[in-house]
């Protein structure tokens, strides 16, 4: 069965609303919050991990996103590569005395602001699902279809990551691979073209 889409209005309840785990009211504020939402706890806490609003397990408390950070991610997120931002966030913590963020969380903020993730060409030699979706221009779940195929996955070879945001990454030579291999299935995306050229095409990252 298909799981049910959430909308934009959910998600702003989910981050107004979510409690703070380790409190002394959280486990019934959390049931509040399902029942409201129709929704089990697992999909809840999915979903939170996804926005970055909630730490791995072993943690009580969540930072909130501070008006800084928020304003920062909002000026330049589409504008910069990702790896850029993180960079200029970086020194915002530094100078704020802030702990760091995840990239993933970082990514689940700006899907949740609904902008998009400009996508360096160069950005390492490992993608998560999510930097390829958005490269692709196309929905993450198309990219989990790809790797729960196993004949499709034997070029990919994705390889699990253990982050619950980012539950799989994909080596640039495999995705490359991968393009060349089954070209037709990227009729269902709206590839930037930069990326998908340089992933096939460019050089020093293996043939």
């Amino acid at each position: 069965m298909r799981a049910k889409t959430w909308t934009e209005e959910e998600k702003q309840i989910l981050v107004d609303l979510y409690p703070l785990m380790g409190s002394d009211d959280s486990k019934a504020e959390f049931y509040k919050l399902s029942r409201r939402l129709g929704r089990s706890h697992s999909s809840l806490r999915k979903q939170a991990y996804r926005l970055g609003i909630a730490q791995r397990k072993g943690t009580k408390t969540r930072r909130a996103w501070e008006k800084e950070e928020l304003e920062l991610v909002k000026e330049r997120a589409g504008v910069v590569p990702l790896k850029v931002l993180m960079q200029e966030l970086g020194a915002l913590w530094t100078k704020h005395n802030l702990p760091p963020r995840s990239r993933n969380s970082i990514d689940g903020q700006i899907h949740y602001l609904g902008q998009q993730v400009t996508t360096d060409p160069l950005d390492g030699d490992w993608f998560t699902v999510t930097v390829i979706a958005d490269a692709l221009r196309c929905r993450p779940s198309l990219i989990h279809q790809w790797i729960k195929d196993k004949e499709l996955n034997k070029v990919l070879k994705a390889v699990p990551n253990g982050e619950c945001q980012a539950p799989y990454i994909i080596k640039r030579v495999n995705l490359k691979r991968f393009f060349l291999a089954y070209p037709g299935l990227l009729d269902s995306t709206r590839p930037n073209m930069n990326w998908l050229i340089d992933i096939v095409a460019g050089k020093g990252y293996g043939h």
